[in-house]
């Protein structure tokens, strides 16, 4: 805009607009793709969940034998699994931030 009030062209408020109207259809389509893969996400991990703790009785015993694996004596692969745990749960953690800082597309809202 500052280009056409120096040159006193309109040609430059078109460009200004088109950029405009680009940034806004392409912020939609991310923020809309995002949303729908958080959608997709939750029903996943729903199934999930449901498929394997179909018994709430033995759900406690299956989550302590993951997260406490008792066949493992190396160091190092302790280390390697602490590691691995520690970088899915980062990405967990930003998950949860963008999933609360994102507002969904209107035909994914619950």
């Amino acid at each position: 805009l500052g280009k056409m009030a120096v040159t006193g062209q309109v040609k430059h408020l078109g460009r200004a607009m088109t950029g405009w109207v680009e940034n806004i259809v392409l912020s939609a389509i991310g923020v809309s793709l995002f949303a729908l893969l958080l959608v997709a996400a939750d029903a996943l991990s729903a199934g999930l969940v449901n498929a394997t703790f179909a018994d709430d009785g033995k759900a406690y015993e299956r989550i302590l034998a993951v997260m406490m694996p008792n066949g493992i004596s190396n160091p190092i692969l302790m280390l390697g699994v602490v590691q691995v745990l520690l970088i899915v749960g980062f990405i967990q953690l930003v998950m949860v931030f963008l999933r609360r800082g994102t507002p969904a597309a209107p035909w994914c809202r619950r």
